[in-house]
């Protein structure tokens, strides 16, 4: 065991091996795209590789359109106003290959997200304490934990960004750990790199972040941030230099230069460098909600206006829903403790200091400006990234819990002691992690399954290929391809109707779950909308079917004044 534990890349092999059998189980499980992000990703891949471009068949928000009717309501349009293109653009060459179906879409993630269990082991390796890096299983025991991955398990084989984030700004964050712990920032082969080289592969890597995410523009910062606290130390303290400013300005450089065509296009396309930043419908609106209005742009004024008790309390709210992710969703909860007791070692460690940074960074901009995106995924996405740092840090944390156990009472021996530990937190992983892939699978399948009948529905009565209008359209797309779809804006009725009209909406789709306000008593049947339409079907509550409110009904527009 001891012998193969010593040849790192043959565990890391194995680990990569390990997690792409897990994912690949979890994609059998549900072979189909999710929610909303996954969708969109995989649409706009299709796109791309049957050559028709950066578009879509349905409008999944209208932040992509100005946050309004625009003057010319037509599908398809031109995508990516507001979510970044990479996901799509690395699921072009599978669809070439292996056809457009779920799975070649799906493949490319599964293949990074199987990255991130050795990623994790050599982390672990490399830049954790020199107690862990001594304890042959400590790396080890942190690879098999992103294995599986805990309550993100099963989004690791879902089309979205999560793991191709984390493995680009990780990289980052390790290259530039390694040259604050004056070692080679990059080392391939035996070969070490000088700083030179290591900017430009940063630089190109957190291009490519930026690409991935919106907020990839954190990272740069972060570097920037980082060289500054360097400068500081040296002309305070005399610690020697890692990096100098030239160095850094390369790195920002080759940043730019790989997200300048994209930005060109933007500019050119949408005519802003944000488009959907540019209608203040995401920075500005007080409630998740209201970034699915209608209603136009936004400007701070509106938030302003809403006073400072309301903003102060909302950032309260966020910065407590922050702790609860961690603490839940990367943490696992039972991590929570290893991983406190591990900080105090880590905390100091200069080679941790960009990832300290980032993170701080990332943390602030979630508190403070995408506060009402925080329970949305949009905070868990780009804080996978942290995941693997948390996982190392964990088990630091085991490693001195088991020495002080030892160390204080005799009768906890440092093997016995330790390998109950680990038991007990792989047993803990484990159970989490099926726990969550059980219980999100059921809840994909049913979602899907309610719609499947509608889009059946539809279908049956005549209504193939005319614009559906949902809550979520990105789930007609998925289920039939040649249906368009209309996002129900969170508007009142008018705007509604205006919309129904303006696109040529044909179908309308309520459920009760992902009801808008407006709507709601149209479909318990208290309010007649200003529009006539007639229900081709209707699914009582699976749990409750003598409920007056149904799960999901069907509606065929009639007239729209």
């Amino acid at each position: 065991m001891r012998e193969k534990i010593k040849r790192p890349l043959s565990v890391g092999l194995s680990l990569f091996m390990a997690s792409l059998v897990a994912r690949l189980a979890i994609f059998l499980l549900f072979p189909h795209p999710a929610y909303p992000d996954s969708f969109y990703y995989e649409a706009v891949a299709r796109s791309l590789a049957s050559g028709h471009g950066f578009s879509v068949n349905y409008l999944w928000s209208f932040i992509e359109v100005g946050s309004k009717i625009p003057l010319d309501p037509s599908l398809p349009l031109a995508s990516n106003a507001h979510w970044m293109p990479l996901a799509s653009i690395i699921q072009v060459p599978f669809i070439w290959l292996l056809g457009p179906t779920d799975f070649a879409s799906a493949l490319p993630f599964m293949l990074l997200s199987a990255g991130l269990a050795p990623f994790t082991y050599f982390l672990a390796r490399d830049l954790g304490s020199t107690a862990l890096r001594d304890a042959d299983w400590g790396p080890l025991l942190a690879g098999v934990l992103m294995v599986g991955g805990g309550f993100m398990m099963i989004y690791f084989s879902q089309t979205d960004n999560f793991a191709l984030y984390a493995l680009l700004v990780g990289g980052v964050l390790w290259m530039f750990g390694r040259l604050l712990g004056g070692k080679p920032g990059l080392v391939l082969a035996g070969h070490s790199f000088g700083n030179k080289t290591v900017m430009i592969v940063a630089g190109v890597l957190s291009g490519l972040a930026f690409l991935s995410r919106n907020d990839g523009i954190i990272l740069p910062v972060a570097i920037g941030a980082l060289w500054l606290f360097e400068l500081a130390n040296h002309h305070f303290f005399k610690t020697p230099k890692h990096f100098t400013f030239g160095q850094v300005f390369l790195y920002g450089l080759i940043c730019l230069a790989v997200v300048a065509p994209w930005l060109a296009r933007q500019e050119i396309v949408f005519g802003s460098l944000s488009p959907s930043g540019s209608t203040g419908r995401i920075l500005w609106i007080r409630y998740y909600n209201e970034m699915f209005s209608a209603d136009g742009p936004l400007n701070i004024n509106y938030l302003l206006s809403w006073g400072w008790g309301n903003l102060f309390n909302s950032r309260l709210d966020a910065l407590n829903s922050v702790g609860l992710l961690l603490l839940g969703e990367l943490l696992w909860v039972f991590m929570a403790p290893l991983t406190l007791f591990g900080l105090r070692a880590a905390l100091p460690r200069r080679e941790l200091r960009a990832f300290w940074l980032w993170l701080s960074l990332f943390v602030i901009w979630s508190v403070l400006l995408a506060a009402p995106h925080l329970t949305s995924g949009n905070f868990i996405h780009s804080a996978v990234t942290a995941l693997p740092w948390f996982l190392v840090i964990g088990i630091e944390g085991l490693i001195i819990i088991t020495a002080y156990l030892h160390r204080h009472w005799r009768r906890f021996s440092l093997t016995g002691t330790r390998n109950k530990l680990v038991f007990m937190t792989l047993t803990a992983a484990i159970l989490m992690s099926g726990v969550c892939v059980v219980s999100v699978d059921d809840t994909w399948a049913t979602y899907r399954d309610l719609h499947q009948q509608a889009v059946s529905a539809i279908v049956s009565h005549g209504g193939e290929g005319q614009t559906v209008m949902c809550a979520d359209p990105g789930l007609i797309w998925s289920l039939d391809p040649a249906e368009p779809g209309i996002q129900m804006p969170t508007s009142d009725l008018t705007v509604i109707g205006q919309v129904i009209k303006a696109y040529h909406v044909h179908w309308l789709i309520l459920e009760r779950q992902y009801i808008v306000a407006s709507m709601a008593p149209v479909l318990t049947g208290q309010v007649a909308p200003p529009w006539s339409m007639t229900p081709i079907l209707i699914i009582p509550q699976a749990d409750n079917p003598t409920s007056k409110v149904p799960e999901l009904v069907v509606y065929q527009i009639l007239n729209v004044p």
